[in-house]
C-alpha cells in the first residue's frame, strides 16, 4: 500500500511551503499495488498428462506457503478455468470439496485436477493429502464429474496421483 498526495495538491503546492510550519492536508490519494499471481496458466493450455501440469504450475514450488489450486478442465482437457481455493501455512492448507467444486460447476467442466504445493520442497504426499485425494473422488463420482489427477509440487520435482495409479506406496523410493 502505498499513499501519496492527490494529484490536484502535489503539483508544486508544498514546494514553496516552509517545512517547520505544520499544515494541512485536504485530500489523500490511496493506492494499492495490485497482487501479484505467479500462477498464470494459459486458459488454452491442454493438460492431458500430469507433466504439463507441473510444467504450467511449476512456479508454486518456491511457494512459501501451501497453496490449492483446481482447475476446471473441457473434453479435450482445455483449461475453463482454475482458482486458487486456498493458501495456508508452512505446512497445511484447508479446503472443503464443496469449495473446490462449487464455483465452477455452471461452467459444466468434465473434470478437475487438483494442485497444491509443499514449501518443504519435498512432493511426496502425506496422509492428509491422500485422504483429501480419497474424498475429492468419492465427491466427483457423486457429481458425476472425471476427478482426473492431484498433483503435488515440490522444489524438488512433482508428485501425480494418476501416475502412481491412484495409490502412494508405503515406503518411498529413493532416487537412484
Amino acid at each position: 500500500m502505498g499513499i501519496r498526495f492527490a494529484p490536484s495538491l502535489a503539483g508544486g503546492l508544498f514546494h514553496h511551503m516552509n517545512p517547520k510550519k505544520s499544515f494541512y492536508v485536504r485530500e489523500v490519494c490511496v493506492t494499492y499495488k495490485p497482487r501479484r499471481v505467479k500462477i498464470t496458466p494459459k486458459l488454452d493450455a491442454c493438460l492431458n498428462s500430469s507433466y504439463k501440469v507441473f510444467e504450467l504450475f511449476k512456479e508454486m514450488g518456491n511457494e512459501m506457503r501451501e497453496k490449492l489450486v483446481a482447475v476446471a478442465l473441457s473434453t479435450r482437457h482445455k483449461v475453463l478455468c482454475y482458482e486458487v481455493i486456498s493458501i495456508g501455512t508452512v505446512n497445511e492448507s484447508f479446503a472443503k470439496p464443496v469449495e473446490i467444486f462449487r464455483n465452477t460447476l455452471h461452467l459444466n467442466p468434465y473434470g478437475y485436477i487438483l494442485i497444491h504445493n509443499h514449501p518443504s520442497g519435498d512432493p511426496w504426499p502425506s496422509e492428509a493429502d491422500n485422504n483429501l485425494t480419497r474424498v475429492l473422488r468419492e465427491v466427483a463420482d457423486l457429481l458425476n464429474v472425471c476427478f482426473l489427477d492431484h498433483v503435488i509440487v515440490g522444489a524438488e520435482g512433482y508428485f501425480s496421483y494418476l501416475d502412481h495409479n491412484w495409490t502412494v506406496p508405503a515406503v518411498r523410493k529413493k532416487a537412484a
